[in-house]
């Protein structure tokens, strides 16, 4: 069974929270003023904040695929990958999304479900949410 983690981002100040399990949020979440969510640096939401982030849709949680790039490390929703490898029709170098449409996990535009085997020759470059760079036309 895949496991139910996800990625917080408060898309007020553009903190990244590290991954926590459905299973440790719901356990965490039951117990007044305790941490909930931490960043890299340090900054942490407790669950009073937590719930109210939530409440006004100042925090986005990007859900993990179950997968991990070609480095090993978690592929997310809002991450921006790019393929390492060659595959089909998809150019080497370009820049795709993973969305989560229709229950299933999508890379870019229209490679869905068979896409997910091959994610292992892809390489995480960032996120929506942070790297909106990757994604201008030049």
């Amino acid at each position: 069974m895949r496991e139910l983690k996800f990625r917080f981002i408060d898309i007020g100040d553009g903190t990244v929270y590290k991954p926590i399990t459905l299973k440790e949020l719901c356990l965490r979440i039951e117990i007044p003023r305790r941490i909930i969510l931490e960043s890299e640096n340090g900054d942490f939401v407790d669950t009073d904040d937590f719930l109210d982030l939530l409440e006004k849709g100042e925090l986005i949680a990007d859900q993990y695929t179950g997968l991990k790039d070609k480095n090993g490390k978690e592929i997310y929703e809002g991450d921006i990958v790019t393929l390492t490898g060659e595959w089909e029709e998809i150019e080497c170098g370009d820049c795709h999304i993973i969305t989560y449409e229709n229950g299933c996990f999508r890379v870019g535009e229209g490679y869905e479900n068979e896409a997910g085997s091959y994610l292992s020759d892809w390489r995480i470059i960032g996120n929506i949410h942070e790297n909106h760079e990757l994604l201008e036309e030049e």
